[in-house]
């Protein structure tokens, strides 16, 4: 709404002057209320009952500081966008990473009704070991469904869609586990030949076994990422056959 106020210069002027203020703040108060958005939490009524676990010790070790990631894909081609939310863990020095059955990553599948239902153990994607960080869905093997990658600190996990509503792990033999602190990656054609090739950008070079140990004034702290040399990324191109070269 716009509003034009055009003011006579006779004796009227400081009357008018009034008028056209108090028209301009009711055009401003109408603009607002019709371009104004309002958000509700639906996350519980939506059936959304994750909760992401980090592990904090008391060693702080720095993987412990970072969130986890998430992504809507249509994973079952029903139209409707699912929900993929990447859980991480515990860490230990001993065992690397600790998953405890509840902390599990979660995959909610959308049920079309503004609804969803955590179909994560039915899809077969309750395994991932790694201490999770992001996760990337496309269709690298060109069959026509949404695959799933998940970057971890420990070996990342790639999961072919089956087309059934399930998955399979087919890390190992698509050779993408990586195995340094994968932070983020993406799916491209890089070399134009028809097949999504896959980049993963690595973090830090970090281990618990010789994490370094800082203090701020006394009190045990996190060490901040200037304490470690960076990772080398890692690019792998798609074979066409399912498995991947790094290159």
């Amino acid at each position: 709404m716009r509003t034009h106020c055009y003011l006579s210069l006779g004796g009227k002027t400081k009357t008018l002057l009034h008028i056209c203020l108090i028209l301009a703040n009711y055009a401003a108060t109408l603009n607002a209320a019709e371009t104004t958005l309002r958000f509700t939490d639906q996350t519980q009524a939506a059936g959304i009952h994750f909760k992401h676990t980090n592990g904090a010790s008391k060693q702080k070790f720095l993987p412990e500081t970072m969130g986890a990631g998430g992504l809507f894909f249509d994973y079952n081609n029903d139209g409707h966008l699912d929900i993929y939310l990447v859980n991480s863990g515990s860490l230990s020095q001993d065992v690397q990473t600790v998953r405890h059955p509840n902390h599990s990553d979660a995959l909610y599948r959308n049920n079309g009704d503004g609804t969803f239902v955590d179909a994560t153990e039915a899809a077969g994607l309750q395994q991932n070991h790694g201490y999770g960080m992001g996760c990337l869905a496309a269709d690298y093997d060109n069959d026509g469904d949404t695959d799933l990658y998940l970057t971890n600190f420990g070996k990342n996990r790639l999961y072919q869609n089956n087309g059934d509503g399930t998955f399979t792990d087919v890390t190992s033999r698509a050779g993408v586990g990586d195995g340094s602190w994968s932070v983020s990656a993406s799916f491209g054609d890089f070399d134009l030949d028809g097949y999504l090739d896959l980049y993963v950008a690595n973090y830090l070079d970090y281990q618990l076994e010789t994490a370094h140990t800082c203090f701020l004034e006394g009190v045990h702290i996190y060490c901040g990422p200037h304490e470690y040399p960076g990772a080398r990324d890692t690019l792998y191109r798609n074979n066409g056959d399912g498995t991947f070269t790094d290159v």
